[in-house]
């Protein structure tokens, strides 16, 4: 084992071991700090979003901004010249592929 290698990714490791409880931690802390601030009848309707809410985030940033990223790529050219429009995708109307799953 390379000792010089362990002791150049230390800190990192030390960062990721304390950094990432103790930011759940806050986040739970502080989340349930707000819902408490809030009038009784308002906590039952917030506290669900204060779990929901990062997962939305994560799923937007992971699924949903990527899809949206390769839907405008789909409309240019491998060099990136098509303007996006459907002057790019010729192929879908006159490729021999679609025409026989077209005639099915």
């Amino acid at each position: 084992m390379d000792w010089n290698v362990l002791l150049t990714d230390l800190p990192t490791l030390i960062g990721v071991v304390i950094g990432v409880p103790a930011v759940l931690a806050a986040y739970i802390v502080g989340g349930e700090y707000l819902v408490r601030r809030l009038p009784d009848k308002a906590r039952p309707a917030v506290r669900p979003w204060l779990w929901v809410a990062p997962a939305l985030a994560l799923v937007t940033g992971f699924l949903v901004l990527p899809a949206i990223g390769t839907i405008f790529q789909s409309f240019q050219d491998n060099h990136g010249n098509c303007s996006p429009s459907a002057s790019c995708w010729p192929f879908c109307s006159t490729g021999c592929h679609t025409r026989i799953s077209s005639s099915r």
